[in-house]
């Protein structure tokens, strides 16, 4: 029936550049649908490819992944809508550049703390939006009061967003056990001085 439908169209057209547009699109077409016949009943999906390195705890964001560079998943077909992928944490292990990233790479919620020794706690981003495109899992960073320093051996264990927009975050950081103890008393008796920085060495 496709073979016919393209006979009667070919006959149709006359110019040639249309002809041969005509019949790319017809192949194009051809290849979808056999790429359909082979899948059977369960739709086929294909994955993203990771633009960088990213880290365990990473939350994902739309330039993290681009399309593959070759067969179907490059014409963007078979491809799980970006959005379900954005705000989503990199489960587990590290995900190397050029890599796959699909769903079962993912997961709703950063991961815990692999040490028993550490402790986790959170500091807002408000008025430190810019910082989100900066600060990723594990980098070191120094926590501040005024100009303070009451913890410079903090590592980012993930970034968390109620909103898309940047002013909602969170930076929720590893520390330890002394360090989280200082930050939360000072979070109660005055948060608005409280915020982060690249630790010193991690800026050279």
């Amino acid at each position: 029936m496709l073979g016919s439908w393209f006979l009667v169209v070919r006959e149709l057209i006359t110019n040639r550049s249309q002809q041969i547009i005509i019949f790319a699109a017809y192949a194009l077409f051809v290849v979808y649908m056999y790429e359909i016949y082979l899948d059977g009943p369960n739709q086929r999906t294909e994955t993203y490819i990771a633009t960088r390195q990213l880290k365990r705890n990473h939350m994902i964001r739309i330039d993290d992944f681009g399309l593959p560079k070759a067969g179907v998943a490059s014409w963007g077909w078979f491809l799980p809508n970006p959005d379900s992928l954005e705000g989503l944490y990199v489960a587990k292990k590290d995900i190397e550049v050029g890599n796959g990233i699909d769903l079962s790479s993912l997961q709703k919620l950063p991961g815990p703390l692999n040490d028993p020794n550490r402790r986790l706690a959170s500091i807002p981003l408000e008025k430190q939006p810019e910082l989100v495109g900066f600060l990723d899992s594990d980098v070191q960073v120094e926590v501040v009061h005024e100009s303070t320093v009451l913890a410079a051996n903090a590592r980012v264990h993930a970034i968390l967003c109620t909103k898309k927009d940047a002013a909602s975050c969170y930076v929720l950081l590893d520390l330890s056990k002394e360090d989280e103890m200082t930050i939360t008393q000072k979070r109660i008796l005055d948060s608005k001085k409280l915020y982060v920085r690249l630790a010193t060495t991690a800026q050279h």
